[in-house]
């Protein structure tokens, strides 16, 4: 049997600084891997959201000649959205095309944080 330990920088709770030494303790006789963070001694899955957000929009460009590219990202402070933000610019700037304020939003990581975000197709 494996546990699944899934924790990303923006679930962690602010009001405690080790929530690690918590789930390392709680599960430590069962095998882990963590996703999104690494913590040491266990297993992680590690994302590159810059170079994935990147990949995905250059593809959209060079494969299926979009040109109305719209980024619903995370929370502006949050690194992962950030990471997400420099994929996207920089693959448009590649090609030539500006970042369009009308089409960059800015959410929690939930359907109701950006107006329409739900009918985003």
């Amino acid at each position: 049997m494996w546990t699944l330990c899934s924790f990303a920088r923006t679930h962690r709770s602010s009001r405690d600084a080790r929530p690690d030494r918590r789930v390392r303790a709680a599960l430590r006789s069962l095998p882990r891997v963590c996703l999104g963070v690494e913590i040491p001694g266990l297993s992680s899955l590690l994302i590159d959201n810059e170079v994935g957000m990147y990949t995905a929009v250059k593809h959209l460009i060079t494969a299926h000649d979009r040109r109305k590219i719209a980024m619903i990202a995370g929370p502006v402070a949050n690194p992962e959205a950030q990471a997400r933000y420099r994929g996207f610019a920089r693959a448009l700037a590649e090609q030539g095309m500006p970042v369009d304020a009308r089409r960059m939003g800015f959410g929690n990581f939930t359907r109701p944080a950006v107006p329409g975000g739900g009918r985003a197709t």
